[in-house]
């Protein structure tokens, strides 16, 4: 263990936090030489684009993870920080790699607001070095982002592997954003010294491929963990279209209803304000419904489907045994219906059958402030057949 890690294990007890944190849920502060070189997979991987786009999240983790006690810390100390991942997923749309390729730090002193955004990163200790302090927080911004990141399962991407980008940004006032994008976001316009005190989502590119693919803005109390409230902002179909209004999910909106208080600025912290846990956050006003489809991921879970059929598999593609799996991009309006399906990944003699399968399912609407909304969701269609029967016997 570096002398950096056994500061960001033992260092919570130096912050007065021991009692309301539990150093169970602490994992270990990921190694300073394990953070900046590509793996195998990445070296294979293709970028994520409009025609290999960044698939459905199916699965993703709900703040506060296991590792929360990392930002709790920095957020106590005074410290906001922004880390950018590149992140590949293999072809089943697992999370094989996440290494960090950007951070930054602002501390309770306004000189220690820093970029670097290199590609292989320098360790922390390198970054800020004397400053062990700020390369603590930093080190434990960049260990919850790979953390998050690798608890999260996708689809299958339409080829793969692949590789795109997430960005955390976390501020010492309780907000926490993570987002999605297909290349890499400049950090220095992300996370400006303004960002640190600012009580809304951090400023992405509306256009290009580092606007957001997905982004979902949480508040939340530094003192106790608790999330107060959650924003979605839905991505169009493709990374070079702006994204939507942002929108607020029921289960958001659940939690909105139980309360929990932001912790107080970054000013405030380092002047030695101690983090309220009392008062409760006021609802929120809830925003306009986007009329634009919006792309399930994060808090837009995918709907049931409440009808299937079965593709009919072509005669001649059974007798020359063509068969695997054929990837579409479906538009599924507010009833439900499927009312558009394109081809992501494509077997050219399935592709038609398993259009034409998919525009007959439907699903339950999908709700966002208690009003159906269209959404944009990538589905599979499996076309598999019975092994062949061995050949006869040679006679005796």
């Amino acid at each position: 263990m570096t002398r950096l890690q056994r500061l960001c294990t033992n260092g919570l007890l130096a912050t007065g936090l021991a009692a309301s944190l539990s150093l169970t849920a602490l994992a270990a502060p990921v190694a300073a030489q394990d953070l900046d070189l590509p793996g195998p997979i990445e070296a294979s991987a293709r970028p994520a684009t409009p025609d290999n786009p960044v698939p459905q999240a199916l699965s993703v983790p709900a703040p506060p993870i296991g590792t929360s006690n990392l930002l709790r810390r920095a957020s106590v100390e005074g410290y906001s920080g922004a880390v950018l991942l590149k992140v590949t997923i293999d072809g089943s749309g697992r999370v094989a790699e996440a290494r960090p390729i950007g951070v930054a730090v602002s501390g309770p002193s306004p000189s220690t607001h820093r970029v670097v955004q290199e590609d292989p990163l320098p360790s922390p200790e390198q970054i800020f070095a004397p400053d062990e302090a700020t390369a603590r927080a930093a080190l434990d911004f960049i260990t919850y982002a790979r953390q998050d990141a690798r608890q999260r399962q996708y689809q299958a991407p339409a080829a793969g592997p692949l590789s795109f980008h997430m960005v955390l940004v976390s501020t010492a006032n309780g907000r926490l954003t993570l987002a999605t994008t297909n290349d890499a976001t400049d950090l220095r316009e992300v996370f400006p010294p303004s960002a640190v005190t600012s009580t809304n989502p951090p400023r992405f590119p509306t256009t290009g491929a580092s606007a957001p693919v997905s982004m979902t803005s949480y508040r939340w109390d530094p003192a106790t963990g608790t999330v107060a409230s959650a924003q979605t902002f839905g991505a169009r179909t493709e990374s070079t279209a702006p994204i939507g209004q942002q929108t607020t999910s029921a289960s958001a909106s659940a939690r909105q209803a139980t309360g929990g208080a932001a912790g107080p600025g970054a000013a405030g912290i380092a002047a030695g304000t101690s983090v309220p846990s009392g008062p409760t956050v006021p609802r929120a006003t809830v925003p306009t419904t986007p009329t634009a489809p919006i792309r399930v991921g994060g808090n837009v879970m995918a709907p049931r489907k409440t009808r299937d059929v079965k593709p009919v598999y072509p005669a001649d593609a059974q007798a020359d045994r063509v068969q695997g799996i054929v990837i579409l991009e479906t538009t599924i309006d507010t009833s439900g219906k499927v009312t558009n399906a394109r081809v992501l990944r494509s077997i050219p003699r399935l592709d038609d059958a398993a259009v034409e399968a998919v525009k007959q399912w439907e699903f339950e609407p999908t709700r966002l402030n208690g009003v159906p909304v269209p959404i944009i969701m990538s589905v599979t269609v499996n076309f598999t057949l019975n092994a062949p029967p061995p050949p006869p016997l040679p006679p005796q």
